[in-house]
């Protein structure tokens, strides 16, 4: 069970990952969907988030000065079109936002996320934000499992952006690019989030 500990203005509140589901930013698309399934995998309820449009931009536009970088904007009003879903639930929600150290400002994308989280009502939001400092023990007990199953999805999103972009300018019926770039996102999650294998076995099913 993963379970995170969140400062808010009047108390400390212990949260966790189970029975929520988990949105993860399309930073960049394809990555996001094989994180999802590496997620999966060891039994988290992982999804994409929401595509980016003018709604996106519109809500990031009101919590953001125009200083922070611009993928801060775009992951924050993702995050928020969630929060305007009829089924929504800050109890059963949690938004995957890694963080890091250094001057970049990306160290501070996931405590603003959820100081506006707070702000908004939706205190009871998991913002999820594993780090390299403590060993991503946010992740929880099948931290390492998870590990090695999200490199592999990290290596595939890196081939299979390579693969597309290389690939499109040179297609004769346009489209068909996608289509397979599509089926190959497919083929890859569906071995990503089988459960309980060894990574011998996933490596060789991705190989295939």
């Amino acid at each position: 069970m993963v379970e995170t500990t969140t400062a808010t203005n009047s108390s400390v509140k212990k949260k966790v990952l189970a029975g929520r589901k988990l949105y993860v930013p399309q930073m960049a698309y394809e990555g996001a969907k094989f994180i999802c399934a590496a997620m999966r995998s060891v039994g988290i309820d992982a999804t994409i988030s929401p595509f980016s449009d003018e709604r996106t931009l519109e809500l990031g536009g009101r919590y953001t000065s125009g200083d922070e970088c611009f993928p801060e904007k775009v992951t924050l009003g993702d995050f928020l079109k969630v929060t305007e879903q009829p089924d929504f639930d800050p109890s059963k929600t949690a938004f995957f936002m890694p963080s890091a150290g250094g001057p970049c400002r990306f160290g501070q994308y996931a405590g603003y996320a959820q100081m506006i989280m707070d702000e908004l009502g939706y205190g009871d939001v998991l913002i999820l934000s594993p780090t390299s400092t403590n060993s991503y023990d946010e992740v929880g007990e099948n931290s390492r499992e998870l590990i090695r199953t999200a490199w592999r999805a990290v290596v595939c999103s890196d081939i299979m952006r390579k693969l597309l972009l290389k690939t499109r300018p040179y297609e004769i019926n346009k489209g068909d690019t996608e289509a397979e770039y599509e089926r190959g996102i497919d083929e890859i999650c569906a071995v990503l989030e089988i459960p309980n294998i060894s990574h011998k076995k996933r490596m060789n099913l991705l190989l295939d």
